[in-house]
C-alpha cells in the first residue's frame, strides 16, 4: 500500500514538472506572465490594441481635423524576471488616431481602433512599457482624465523551442486591470451673440453702427476651427488662415434690435467687442454701454455668451416756450385775471 502511494505521488510530481513552462536563455526561475483579469476588455487575447474616443460638446461644435499621436517608452531599465535580457533596439509603436473635420462626436467616426506593433524579441522575459498621448495643440480640444497606460509583453518558450509573444495593456501596472481604452478626448465650442439697442428720444433706429469683434486663441493653442457668423442675410466665416499671431478680427454693422451670432468658437478663446466712436460730433450719442453675460473673463467656456451694445441719444424737445418769454407770460396771465375781476365787479354793482 505504501509503495503504491509513493508511486502515485511520484507520477503526479512528474506530470506537474512536465507541464511547467521553461524559460530559456536567461535561466529564469518561474514565469511572470501577465495573467491579470481583464475588467474593461476581457478579449485582448494577447494582441493589444488601443481604443480612442473623440467626443464633442456644444450644439454648433464642428471639430477641426485632428491627429492624436502616442509615445512608447521602456518603463524600467531591466526586463522583469530576466535581468540579463535587454530591450530590443526597436520599440513598440501605436498607430495614430486620425480624425477629419467634424468627426468628433459623430456616430460613425468618433471611435478608432489603433493597432500596437511589437518588435521582434530574441529572448524570453516580461517587458514593460509606458504609453502616453501627445497633448493636442488645437484650441477647444481637451483630454478627459490624463492617464499613462502600461504595455506588458510576455515572451515565453513554446514546446517546439520557438518563442511566443503575447501583450496586454493595463490601466496602471502589471497585475492591474486590463484596458485598451485610452483617455477620451473632447472638442468643445460655444457661441457669441452681439446685439444692438438704441435708446433715447433722438436715437435713430435705422442707423448702422460699426463694431469690431476680435478673438484671441488660448496660450499655447492654435485655432484650426472654422468660426461662422451671419447678419440675417449673408453667411461669413473666420477660417484658420485668417488668424495671425493668435488673433482674428472682423467688422460687423448693427442696427437697433439686430444681432450677429458667431458659432463654433473653441473653448478657451477670449474676445473683445469694440464699437466705433459715435459721441460728440460723430453722432451726438452717449458713450456706448456694453452688457456682457461673461463680464469677468470674456472667454468662451460655456454653450453661449452674449454682448449687448446700447447707444443712447436724448435731448430736450423745443416746445416753443423759452425762459426769456416767461415774464411776459406771467404779466399776461395777471392782466387776464385782473380783467376778469373788473368784469365780475361791474356785474355785481349792476
Amino acid at each position: 500500500m505504501t509503495k503504491k502511494f509513493f508511486a502515485i505521488l511520484l507520477a503526479l510530481v512528474l506530470t506537474f514538472a512536465m507541464s511547467t513552462v521553461a524559460f530559456a536563455s536567461g535561466d529564469v526561475q518561474g514565469s511572470t506572465e501577465d495573467t491579470a483579469s481583464a475588467t474593461h476588455d476581457p478579449n485582448q487575447n494577447g494582441t493589444p490594441v488601443l481604443i480612442k474616443v473623440y467626443g464633442a460638446e456644444g450644439t454648433t461644435a464642428n471639430s477641426p481635423a485632428e491627429t492624436f499621436t502616442f509615445t512608447v517608452a521602456a518603463k524600467n531599465s531591466y526586463v522583469i524576471g530576466n535581468p540579463e535580457a535587454t530591450y530590443p533596439t526597436e520599440m513598440p509603436s501605436v498607430a495614430d488616431a486620425v480624425y477629419g473635420v467634424g468627426d468628433a462626436g459623430s456616430t460613425d467616426n468618433k471611435t478608432k481602433t489603433l493597432a500596437i506593433t511589437l518588435p521582434t524579441y530574441s529572448r524570453v522575459g516580461v517587458y514593460e512599457y509606458t504609453i502616453t498621448e501627445t497633448p493636442s495643440t488645437n484650441a477647444g480640444v481637451e483630454t478627459l482624465g490624463t492617464r499613462t497606460l502600461t504595455l506588458v509583453v510576455n515572451v515565453t518558450l513554446k514546446d517546439d523551442g520557438s518563442n511566443e509573444t503575447k501583450a496586454y495593456v493595463h490601466a496602471e501596472t502589471t497585475g492591474g486591470n486590463k484596458t485598451n481604452s485610452f483617455s477620451d478626448n473632447k472638442y468643445s465650442a460655444g457661441t457669441l451673440t452681439v446685439t444692438k439697442e438704441v435708446t433715447g428720444n433722438m436715437g435713430d433706429t435705422q442707423k448702422e453702427f460699426d463694431v469690431t469683434v476680435e478673438f484671441t486663441a488660448p496660450a499655447g493653442k492654435t485655432v484650426n476651427s472654422t468660426i461662422t457668423y451671419d447678419d440675417d442675410t449673408t453667411s461669413y466665416q473666420i477660417a484658420p488662415d485668417d488668424w495671425a499671431n493668435g488673433k482674428a478680427s472682423v467688422e460687423i454693422t448693427l442696427k437697433h434690435n439686430e444681432s450677429v451670432k458667431f458659432s463654433n468658437i473653441p473653448y478657451g478663446v477670449t474676445y473683445t467687442v469694440t464699437e466705433d466712436d459715435y459721441t460728440g460730433e460723430n453722432g451726438g450719442y452717449d458713450a456706448a454701454a456694453y452688457t456682457y453675460s461673461d463680464d469677468t473673463y470674456k472667454k468662451i467656456d460655456s454653450e453661449s455668451d452674449t454682448v449687448k451694445i446700447t447707444n443712447n441719444k436724448g435731448t430736450t424737445v423745443d416746445t416753443g416756450v423759452t425762459m426769456d418769454s416767461m415774464p411776459y407770460i406771467v404779466l399776461l396771465a395777471l392782466a387776464v385775471v385782473g380783467l376778469a375781476a373788473v368784469t365780475m365787479k361791474k356785474r355785481y354793482e349792476a
